[in-house]
C-alpha cells in the first residue's frame, strides 16, 4: 500500500468497470511509482477525463521520469504516456493555446510521436489564426521549444510563433 496520501484515501479493492477520478492533486506525488499506480486504475475506467487532468498527468510524468526508473516501472509510464497522449489527440481541435503549449512540453520527447506532433503544429497554427488571444509569451516559446526537442523544424508554425512572439512584444508595457 502506497504512502500517499491520494492513494490511502481510496480503496484497496476497485471493482472492474468502476468509474474512478483523475488524483486531485497531481503535484503533490513525488514519486513516479506511486503516480503510475494512482494513474493506471484511473485511465483504465471508463472516465471521461478533462484536458488539463490529462495534460497534467502527462506532465508530471514526465518530470518525474526524468529521476529514472527502472525497465518496469518505464515500460508502465510509456504506456501511461501514450493513452493520455491519444486522448489528448482525440480532442485536439478543442484544446486552448496554453494548455497546448504544455502537452507539445510533454509529447516531446516520446518515441513515436510524429503524428501527434503533427496535428499539435496543425492546431497552434490554427490557434494563431483565431488571433483571440490564445497563446501568451511563454507559451509561444514552450511551444517552439517542444518542436525543437522533438527534433522537427516546421517552418512555417516557426515563422508564425516568431510573428506571434513580436506581435506579443510590441504589446507589452514599456
Amino acid at each position: 500500500v502506497s504512502d500517499h496520501p491520494e492513494m490511502r484515501e481510496s480503496s484497496p479493492s476497485r471493482s472492474s468497470g468502476e468509474i474512478l477520478s483523475m488524483p486531485r492533486s497531481l503535484a503533490s506525488f513525488n514519486h513516479l511509482p506511486e503516480l503510475v499506480d494512482a494513474l493506471e486504475p484511473v485511465l483504465a475506467s471508463s472516465a471521461e477525463h478533462s484536458l488539463e487532468d490529462l495534460v497534467g498527468a502527462m506532465n508530471r510524468i514526465r518530470r518525474l521520469a526524468k529521476r529514472g526508473t527502472d525497465a518496469a516501472l518505464y515500460h508502465r509510464q510509456a504506456v501511461l504516456m501514450k493513452k493520455l497522449s491519444g486522448l489528448v489527440l482525440q480532442r485536439m481541435d478543442r484544446i486552448p493555446g496554453k494548455l497546448l503549449s504544455l502537452a507539445v512540453n510533454a509529447v516531446a520527447e516520446m518515441r513515436g510521436n510524429e503524428r501527434w506532433m503533427e496535428a499539435a503544429a496543425s492546431r497552434a497554427k490554427k490557434v494563431l489564426q483565431e488571433g483571440n488571444g490564445g497563446l501568451d509569451m511563454q507559451a509561444v516559446a514552450v511551444i517552439l521549444n517542444g518542436f525543437a526537442r522533438a527534433g522537427i523544424r516546421d517552418e512555417v508554425l516557426f515563422g508564425e510563433l516568431a510573428a506571434e512572439a513580436c506581435r506579443l512584444a510590441e504589446e507589452q508595457p514599456e
